[in-house]
């Protein structure tokens, strides 16, 4: 029956953003003449790789998952159920047209672009441009000039961007807003003074008493009212009047913008409307539930609702099939159809952002205010309340929490209220809303038994097992799905009352419990009750559909949802036995009855949850019981050595159960139970390491299954023109051994076949030894270091080796590399949308203790302890769910595509004339001896032989290896580029890099070595060499002991002892470059950290530029503690320690002593830090770090020296026409004194610092940026900034540096990213392009240079393609024409589509690059790709080619003396083998496009010299012995010399074209500009 409902198909397209949706593709108003496929396309490319990519994909996967279970439902149904179902469906639309209400005229207003005509408003310079209100990461609203480009509100600004590359940002004004609304909204009141606002700019006005009063139509009172809030703002506004809200809304949309539409209040004119009314147009429909309706039941109007009613009922809950219904009905908003349609009540506030926790909390009460008043109205009382805040950043945060009993008022509705806000504080916020669901009308308090029972039950459960308080309630964190639209149910998720869904409070059982748990409870519980004489009330299926107890329908199919349902009434006598049992203990007979069912069955064994199945209700209240049970070890588990087992870890931390983690002794007791210790990790002896290994798995995720070579093979085989070319030659196999026996008529049937498979073989291998390669680029990208804590030694281990058990180390920038519970750190704050899809950080601390793999640490340090690894964590179930994609074409393979595409297309013009002019002559004789229906087999061959030519001439026409010769030379690029330490992770980039015009590089370890020392220092005022070890008698003892306990304590490094005993300084480069120079000073790092405590750390920022710690001192003393860029830490100090160890004021004239030495230290090219200090008094609040108020310590110069053949590379970009701009975080004097030694900085270069640099006009910046070379002290915005203006104003290629995590946004903004592979984050390396493993700026280089290579090597391929192309084509047609013959047979075009395709693209694809390539400008974004240069050699070798086969068909009979019944074959033969070397001499000219020495380097390309010699070398076998199956015939000495002869005159031919000079391009040229 599932056809009856109609499926449609997804659709989507070739094309992976067709089929890619999200909310920023649905078009608005104003959107109309918008390319959707340009905006669809880069959104897809703007997210594709992102968090909220993946998060759409999960999302997608899901919705998929629900629309083939609504199929296989749909299924189902027999046609007595649709019957059944219509007769409910027309007696439900009889019982809503019946509401229909037709009184009363509804006006619907929405302000046009409000946030941003206000803006234009206020500054009036604004208009006609392109605006967006917001920021960078969240758009609020467009503009309509903003939207014919396809920016929308909701969309990340760098996207808006990216559409629109004019579009000017503006930081919403709340305040200005809403004054211009509280305007609007005094007209409202004008013409309905309880008019309903939605929003700032939103509003639903009642204005049927207006139009009685005053006499008046609906649509003059919108004219009316539009003019007046014009009039009082400035503003437009576009109106809607209907019958009723719903349709109202949808009117006021179709005018947009300034426009209005008017509904007549006439029945017919509401059902005409509403029925061609696409369903999206519609308030509550979703994406997703229109995916549904859509996909399932091929619903796209509403129209399509009330023909498809009767699935509609019975596929979906009563609740959600009245919606549906009066959808159709065009019915919403003004009729008043029963409560129990009511789902919820909502209201929201948006006002100007603050963090002010006073103001929202006012803010708090005034909704629950206006809700409980709401609903009071109404009569009508909920149990579950949701708060929804849209912070300052326009992210939506949610929570819920669910009540013991109904409740209406504003009292209750704060209780619930605050404690929810409370949980989410401190934020700032600009949107506050509270929605009241689960409702219960007042007036059926009384007759509801059914939820008394549950109530009655939860509560007693709840007050047995929760002692924490009376109050009950349930706080659960929804933020992962928004609770503020309507919900659609279907009747296996909704097989009890609409409005009686279970709800459990917190405190009673945990919803995420294992169904494998709760059969262990069953086989080891001792707890037995007597049998219970009491039975339900038995009952049937009332015309096998109704339930007799409560009237729900379920059709007889469904028997999962009828047995679900029984387990519903089941609970109910459960309960009301429970009342008398306080013991609650159930017994196994009583479980095991079924109320519901029409016939005894047989008790089913309980089902896994994995299986999608329901669980059972006397599960569910076995688990209950079990919360109160102690864990149970398995017997293997013990036998190991182990107390707890690999799901029990799992689902604590996926369930993030605290209840659960308390039984097991919090993370204490897991640590014991794991054998392992939470300061010296996991014993190594492998034995332990191997148990640990086989009980609790290895992290690595399972991988994809290797496809096989015949895999390759099969999908070579399925090429079109070789299918066609294999049926040819079947049936000329089998007319040929017909007519002319096995051994004359076979040849060339099998002679194609053999070419066939030749080129399927070739192929297949090619790809399959791509995919290979592939495949181990990826295992690359998983060798990512992780520092744990084993056998008490801290060190790197590979992410694969980790274990549970392990104790990992984290810190900002790093991605959690397994699921765990967190044991120590500071300000832990860790980015989830990976997993959740919300952007909102999550704190990480003792209280909310757990960690989830494939998330990143944002902020702060910690260290966890491992529960669970590889595809047993929540991101490796994820990864196994996701289906894994196919690999994107790059840029250059789908402009290439195209271009085979054209080619190919005037091959098979070419080759459907040369079958007409090959075959007219055969079928003209034919008819004109009247034979025409008179075929023999030597006809049959002979049209066969032409229709064999006419297609092969297609196979060479159509240029497939061009696609080929991109993957084959981004493929060998990839292999060769990790040789020099670059690991591309988007094969795009290798393209990309070869047209890069700007680089912007980091300095530390970028350009220097990342090997630092501290040589110089000044402390206590004096200036010294740091010698090693640095006598301490020099420096007061006290100033020796402040400076140990800065260095020791206000760093993220280490110092532990390794396997060998020795110390071992563990941190980034500058931490032990500090470690190193204190241990000089003779201090003891395990001693200074033993005498203080860490109170709180302030971990080192871009923004703040430094880092600071409080510490606790014996004595309950506390110290702050700051180190950071030198000028920044010497402006917060007021003291100093002076060479007396004295502290003393720091006066204006020491102030720049000091900043002078702070200079001296940076024009030596030393990175300088200053370390300050503070003693706290007592009373300080110790939550904030001060940040003035500190005594100077001192100043140390740190040398990072440059590293060997960084100047050179710098000057081999200059040469190549790629500029190098330095970006650094470094004081301004060392990043020139850095610049200039490296060759960066010029004499007539600029170096700012970001500062000055944020400051700049937009024309400004505009002079500025091409004569900047350095930019110092930069934040990451600043970087960002820098980086759009270089792409989008100057329309630069750049490349982009980065290794921190806040250079994430500049890297994906970037054209390549480059990250470091060894300082390099996590996060970096994600939104990177390239990872530079060794953090060399030469390696950038070498990268640059094989992305030309593989530029100028796909050139030369297409050259030499194209020539050949041209001169088969010429050839056969002209022979065609002229001789009535085509002189290449259907084998020989084949051997020739080999030597071009498959053969050509291995040669020229895989050329090494060469030192001329760096000499040359780069292609840049305007660059063509068939050059002048490439079209002069094309042409002049293809006139030269053609001169000379053409010759030989003409003259070469006469030329060879060639006589008798042979000499055609013998001719042909000469042709082909003359073409054949003509293509080999001209692959050999191909290696260069304008050099005249081809043969330089040859003999170093051993697969270039591979191809040569085999071609050569089948050539002649194929000549010389294969000429039954090519149709050649052996030639003597002479003419192999003619033919290499002619072959190689096309060299010097070559060479002598390279000489013709052309103009000047005004454009780029290649890799030159001629």
């Amino acid at each position: 029956m599932a056809s009856s409902a109609g499926t449609p198909s997804d659709g989507g397209g070739d094309r992976p953003w067709q089929s890619y949706r999200t909310a920023y593709t649905n078009a608005k108003a104003g959107m109309e003449g918008v390319d959707k496929e340009k905006v669809q396309r880069v959104i897809y490319e703007m997210s594709k790789g992102s968090k909220y990519f993946e998060n759409e994909q999960k999302k997608e996967a899901i919705t998929k998952l629900k629309i083939e279970h609504l199929r296989a439902q749909c299924a189902k149904l027999t046609d007595n159920d649709i019957s059944h179902f219509q007769k409910v469906a027309e007696k439900k639309i009889l019982e809503l047209e019946a509401s229909r209400d037709l009184s009363k005229i509804w006006l619907h207003t929405d302000m046009d672009a409000f946030y941003a005509a206000v803006e234009t408003l206020e500054n009036p310079s604004l208009k006609g441009k392109p605006l967006a209100v917001g920021s960078m990461s969240m758009i609020a609203t467009a503009s309509y000039e903003a939207r014919k480009f396809g920016v929308r509100a909701a969309m990340p600004g760098f996207i808006g961007c990216k559409l629109c590359p004019d579009l000017v940002f503006v930081r919403p004004n709340f305040e200005r807003y809403t004054h211009y609304s509280g305007l609007a909204r005094k007209v409202f009141g004008r013409y309905d003074p309880n008019f309903f606002a939605t929003s700032l700019d939103e509003a639903y006005l009642d204005i049927t008493e207006v139009c009685i009063e005053r006499g008046i139509t609906g649509e003059e009172v919108a004219s009316e009212l539009r003019g007046a809030v014009h009039q009082e703002t400035g503003l437009t506004c576009s109106a809607g009047v209907a019958p009723n809200r719903m349709i109202a809304k949808v009117c006021s949309d179709i005018n947009k913008p300034n426009g209005q539409f008017i509904l007549p209040n006439d029945r017919d004119a509401v059902t005409t409307f509403v029925s061609t009314l696409p369903i999206r147009k519609i308030g509550g429909i979703g994406k997703v539930t229109e995916q549904m309706l859509h996909q399932v039941l091929g619903i796209s109007t509403c129209q399509e609702m009330l023909q498809k009613a009767a699935f509609l009922c019975a596929l979906f809950s009563e609740g959600s099939t009245d919606f549906f219904l009066s959808v159709g009905l065009g019915l919403g908003g003004t009729e008043t159809p029963e409560h129990r349609l009511r789902k919820s009540m909502s209201c929201e506030r948006t006002f100007s952002a603050t963090d002010d926790s006073s103001l929202l909390f006012e803010k708090l009460d005034n909704l629950a205010e206006n809700l409980a008043d709401d609903m009071q109205k109404e009569c009508l009382k909920g149990r579950t309340l949701t708060l929804k805040l849209k912070t300052a950043a326009f992210e939506v945060r949610t929570r819920a929490a669910t009540a013991p009993n109904y409740i209406s008022s504003k009292e209750d509705i704060l209780i619930y209220a605050k404690k929810l806000l409370k949980a989410e504080l401190p934020l700032s916020l600009r949107l506050m809303g509270l929605r009241m669901s689960h409702f219960h009308g007042e007036k059926d308090d009384s007759t509801s038994p059914t939820q008394r029972t549950l109530d009655r039950f939860f509560h007693s459960s709840e007050n047995n097992s929760n002692t924490n308080g009376t109050n009950g309630a349930s706080s659960t964190d929804a933020s992962g799905g928004n609770n503020y639209c309507n919900d659609v149910t279907t009747k296996d998720e909704f097989s009890v009352h609409d409005n009686e869904k279970l709800s459990v409070p917190e405190g009673t059982v945990s919803s995420n419990m294992k169904v494998t748990q709760i059969e262990k409870f069953e086989e080891s519980a001792n707890c037995k009750a007597p049998a219970s004489s009491s039975k339900p009330d038995q009952h049937f299926w009332l015309d096998g559909y109704i339930c007799s107890l409560c009237g729900f329908e379920l059709p007889p199919c469904f028997e999962e949802e009828r047995q679900e349902h029984s387990d519903f009434h089941l609970a109910e006598m459960l309960q009301k036995e429970d009342a008398a049992d306080s013991q609650g203990h159930l017994s196994k007979e009583r479980l095991a009855e079924r109320p519901c069912s029409t016939t005894p069955t047989q008790k089913k064994k309980l089902k896994s949850s994995k299986e999608g199945k329901h669980i059972p209700i006397d599960s569910f209240f076995l688990k209950c019981l079990s919360l109160q049970s102690q864990y149970i070890v398995p017997e293997d588990i013990k036998a190991t050595g182990f107390q707890i087992d690999a799901d029990e870890l799992t689902s604590i931390v996926e369930s993030r159960d605290t209840e659960r983690l308390a039984v097991h002794g919090q993370l204490d007791g897991i640590a014991d139970k794991l054998a392992t210790s939470l300061t010296n990790g996991i014993s190594t002896h492998e034995d332990l390491l191997n148990r640990r290994q086989e009980i609790y798995g290895v992290n690595k995720f399972a991988e994809s299954e290797v496809r096989s070579f015949w895999e390759f093979v099969w999908e070579a085989l399925q090429d079109t023109t070789l299918i066609i070319l294999a049926a040819c030659a079947f049936v000329s196999l089998a007319v040929g051994v017909t007519t002319e026996g096995w051994l004359n008529g076979s040849h060339d049937g099998i002679g194609i076949i053999a070419s066939i498979l030749l080129v399927v073989s070739v192929t297949a291998t090619s790809n399959y030894q791509q995919s290979l390669q592939f495949r181990d680029l990826d295992k690359e990208k998983r060798k990512i270091l992780v520092q744990v804590t084993r056998n008490g030694f801290r060190q790197k281990i590979l992410i694969d080796d980790l274990l549970a058990g392990d104790v990992v180390h984290l810190s900002v920038g790093d991605q959690v590399p397994a699921d765990g519970l967190f044991i120590s750190g500071f300000s832990v704050l860790v980015d989830e949308s990976s997993l959740t899809g919300e952007s909102e950080p999550v704190d990480v601390n003792e209280d909310k203790p757990f960690l989830v793999s494939g998330t990143k640490v944002l902020d702060g340090s910690g260290q966890m302890l491992v529960t669970a690894v590889g595809m047993r964590t929540q991101w490796g179930k994820l990864m196994a769910a996701l289906t894994e994609g196919g690999n994107d074409e790059t840029p250059l393979q789908v402009k290439l595509g195209g271009v085979a595409n054209i080619i190919g297309k005037v091959g098979l013009f070419f080759a459907v004339l040369t079958f007409i002019v090959l075959s007219q002559e055969l079928i003209g004789q034919k008819y004109h001896d009247g034979l025409l229906l008179s075929w023999s087999g030597d006809d049959v061959l002979e049209i066969l032989n032409h229709f064999a030519v006419a297609v092969t001439i297609v196979v060479v026409a159509v240029p497939e290896g061009l696609p080929l010769a991109v993957t084959l030379s981004l493929a060998y690029a990839m292999e060769k580029m990790m040789n020099d330490k670059a690991l591309v992770r988007q094969l795009a980039a290798c393209e990309t890099m070869g047209s890069a015009t700007v680089i912007c590089s980091d300095k530390t370890g970028t350009l220097t070595s990342n090997r630092m020392t501290v040589v110089k220092a000044c402390i206590c005022g004096n200036t010294m060499e740091v010698n090693d070890p640095l006598s301490t008698s020099e420096l007061p003892q006290v100033a020796v002991e402040t400076l140990l306990e800065s260095i020791f304590n206000n760093t993220s490094g280490d110092v532990v002892i390794n396997q060998d005993g020795k110390q071992d300084i563990i941190g980034t480069p500058t931490e032990a470059a500090l470690l190193e120079f204190a241990l000089s000073l003779g201090g003891n790092y395990k001693q200074k950290r033993q005498e203080t405590k860490i109170v709180k750390v302030e971990p080192f920022s871009s923004a703040k530029k430094r880092m600071s710690v409080i510490l606790e001192l014996p004595g309950k003393r506390y110290h702050a503690h700051c180190k950071g860029a030198s000028e920044i830490v010497l402006a917060a100090c007021d003291r100093f320690i002076d060479d007396r160890g004295t502290i003393v004021p720091l006066d204006r004239e020491t102030a720049n002593k000091f900043s002078d030495i702070i200079e001296s230290f940076s024009s030596e090219a030393l990175r300088t830090l200053c370390l300050a200090y503070r003693v706290l008094e007592d009373g300080t609040t110790h939550d904030e770090i001060p940040p003035q108020g500190y005594t100077f310590i001192g100043i140390v110069g740190i040398k990072d020296p440059v590293r060997p053949g960084v100047r050179e590379s710098v000057a081999s970009c200059r040469s190549a026409g790629i500029a190098v701009k330095m970006v650094t975080g470094d004081n301004i004097n060392t990043a020139k004194a850095i610049a200039r030694e490296c060759g960066i900085l010029t004499d007539d270069g600029l170096a700012i610092e970001g500062a000055e640099f944020r400051e700049k006009s937009p024309k400004e910046l505009l002079e500025l940026i091409p004569k900047m070379q350095v930019l110092a002290r930069s934040s990451p915005l600043d970087k960002h900034t820098l980086v759009k203006h270089l792409r989008t104003t100057f329309n630069e290629v750049v490349a982009v540096t980065g290794d921190g995590t806040n250079d994430a946004p500049a890297l994906r903004e970037a054209d390549i990213g480059l990250a470091m592979g060894i300082a390099g984050t996590e996060v970096a390396k994600e939104s990177a392009d390239v990872i530079i493993l060794d953090d060399n700026f030469s390696t950038i280089v070498t990268v640059a240079k094989w992305g030309r290579s593989v530029y100028i090597n796909i050139q030369k391929f297409v050259q030499f393609q194209l020539t050949v192309n041209i001169v088969a084509l010429l050839v056969n047609f002209s022979s065609a024409c002229f001789t009535g013959d085509a002189p290449l047979t259907a084998v020989q075009l084949l051997w020739v589509n080999m030597i071009m395709d498959t053969l050509g693209a291995l040669a020229l694809a895989t050329e090494p690059p060469n030192d001329n390539l760096m000499e040359k400008a780069p292609v840049g974004r305007t660059g063509k790709f068939i050059t002048n240069v490439m079209w002069r050699n094309i042409l002049g070798q293809s006139l030269y080619q053609f001169t000379v086969l053409w010759y030989l068909q003409s003259q070469g009979r006469f030329v060879f003396g060639l006589e008798g019944s042979e000499a055609d074959t013998v001719l042909n033969t000469i042709i082909f083998n003359t073409f054949v070397f003509c293509q080999v001499f001209n692959e050999v000219s191909s290696r260069e496009m304008e050099e005249i020495n081809v043969l330089k380097g040859l003999s170093e390309n051993s697969i270039f010299v591979g191809v040569l010699a085999g071609t050569v070398i089948f050539q002649f076998i194929l000549v010389q012995f294969l000429g039954d199956f090519a149709n050649t015939t052996p030639l003597n000495q002479l003419q192999w010399l003619i033919c290499v002869l002619f072959g190689f005159l096309g060299m010097p031919i070559a060479a002598a074209i390279k000489l013709i000079s052309l103009e000047p391009q005004s454009e780029d040229d290649g890799y030159g500009k001629s």
